[in-house]
């Protein structure tokens, strides 16, 4: 699942630049938040960073834009005076957005394009770009920590550099979701309460993964189908995490006490769960170095409580 390293994809927001650059830029763009209240006032705070080492240039003043979820029509634009401005190492430059077009009117609820134009050393026209979403409620599934929906999806980057990891909500039968590359394996998911089940086949005995709305220090032993036996501890209720799609407020992080390895050699330390969005980072090891490797989510494609789906994220 994702991570805080520059590679070919966006760690803590930094986004590696094409092959001609790579080794001269980079640069990190970010929001404060993933997902904001749609047709209120309130502002999305954009932060573009020149992470260097070469000095970069912002086309001007104003130099971000809005655009639709697809990155097709523009729908906002600031004005200024097209003057080249140099950003140092380390150097870093703030907007905010009113989530309204040029118009002056709100936006309608829906997944939009914040991007930023630049100039490289070489003088070549670069652009970074991240989604957000609007909602008319400002979350996306409400307080579910592990929304179940047919195309969710989410995408880890590790801090290892190894690939990134899809995991994918791709069909439903009965009240369970098949849902693919989770932890491991392919399971069959289906929520009671506030417990997570899985089973690795579609007709098979259900068993506890994850439990949630417990309060700080409670203590569950996990058996899950057979493969991994874990003490799980809640560390915290509150958590705020930090991942390349964006800072999670809220945040609820399970300890693994007595980790066991799953068939594939992995073991897990911790995860942490976002209300409306779900896994957005965990901690894993290694059976043959003993090393951990974090998985922090890079996108995530998710059902809102409205029935519309929305995009967060590294595009």
């Amino acid at each position: 699942m994702l991570g805080t390293n520059v590679v070919s994809i966006v760690l803590a927001g930094l986004v590696a630049l094409p092959a001609a650059a790579q080794d001269t830029t980079k640069v990190a763009l970010t929001t404060d938040k993933p997902v904001y209240k749609a047709g209120v006032s309130g502002n999305v705070l954009i932060r573009f960073k020149s992470v260097g080492p070469a000095v970069v240039k912002l086309k001007h003043a104003n130099s971000w834009r809005i655009y639709n979820a697809a990155g097709t029509k523009l729908i906002f634009a600031g004005s200024a005076i097209p003057i080249p401005i140099p950003l140092s190492l380390g150097q870093e430059k703030v907007w905010t957005w009113n989530k309204k077009d040029c118009s002056g009117k709100f936006v309608k609820p829906g997944s939009y394009l914040v991007r930023v134009d630049f100039l490289n050393p070489a003088g070549q026209l670069m652009s970074r770009s991240r989604r957000i979403a609007l909602t008319p409620t400002g979350t996306l599934a409400g307080s579910s920590m592990f929304p179940l929906s047919e195309g969710n999806e989410w995408v880890f980057s590790p801090t290892d550099n190894s690939d990134p990891i899809t995991t994918r909500v791709i069909s439903k039968k009965g009240q369970s979701y098949l849902v693919k590359n989770f932890l491991d394996a392919n399971r069959w998911v289906q929520k009671s309460d506030r417990t997570l089940l899985t089973s690795l086949q579609p007709s098979g005995p259900l068993k506890p993964l994850f439990l949630f709305g417990w309060g700080y220090g409670s203590r569950f032993f996990i058996d899950v189908a057979g493969m991994w036996k874990m003490w799980v501890e809640v560390g915290s209720t509150n958590e705020t995490v930090v991942t390349p799609a964006g800072t999670f407020l809220n945040c609820y992080r399970l300890d693994v006490e007595y980790p066991f390895f799953s068939l594939v050699g992995q073991g897990y330390k911790s995860f942490y769960f976002a209300p409306g969005v779900g896994l957005v980072q965990y901690v894993a090891f290694s059976a043959s170095d003993d090393e951990d490797t974090t998985y922090r989510l890079h996108h995530a494609k998710i059902r809102a409580l409205d029935g519309k789906v929305y995009r967060i994220g590294q595009r």
